[in-house]
């Protein structure tokens, strides 16, 4: 298999399942392509497209890592978090959990505060996924906190009801009600 993008050239040996690379133009082009495949991979998430989104993140992951590149700064760039994502729809809470890890290890090695936000917010769905509601909680709160630290309400929100679920599930009624009147 063979496919032509603008910013790259991808092979794969049939047998061996290897990418060969070749970039074309700058290491800034190719950077801006890898984006755009990040972003599509999400965007076949939201189509409810898994099998396509995760053969693209995967394979964008792969490009990372032969590249020895870490993901490009930003708000969901590391293509393990949309794999995380992928996993918990599927009910993989243990691989969306190896996904999240991933994606927090990268983010602190190389101080990606809004992936490492994310990292942290797919790390308490998948614990609260497999029924861990403490270790979800303290996730959450990770996550909330860097969301607030960054200003981002809308994040913010997401970790409220997600620290709102996880106090419900630990028989805190008060304290959900708390996180839940937040998101207001």
């Amino acid at each position: 298999m063979s496919e032509q993008l603008p910013f790259l050239t991808m092979s794969q040996e049939q047998n061996r399942g290897k990418l060969e690379l070749e970039l074309l133009g700058s290491p800034e082009v190719w950077l801006d392509g890898q984006h755009v495949l990040i972003w599509w991979g999400w965007m076949l998430i939201r189509l409810g497209r898994l099998d396509q989104a995760e053969v693209m993140l995967q394979q964008c992951g792969d490009l990372y890592r032969q590249l020895d590149l870490p993901a490009i700064p930003g708000f969901g760039t590391d293509p393990a978090l949309p794999l995380s994502l992928i996993a918990t729809i599927r009910g993989d809470y243990p691989l969306a959990l190896q996904y999240g890890q991933q994606a927090r290890r990268e983010s602190e090695a190389h101080r990606h505060q809004p992936n490492l936000c994310m990292a942290y917010y797919a790390l308490a769905s998948a614990a609260f996924g497999q029924g861990h509601y403490q270790p979800a909680r303290h996730y959450a709160q990770q996550a909330y906190t860097l969301a607030q630290q960054r200003d981002d309400r809308w994040f913010m929100a997401y970790c409220l009801n997600l620290l709102g679920e996880s106090a419900l599930a630990l028989g805190q009624v008060s304290m959900a009600q708390h996180q839940y009147l937040l998101t207001d």
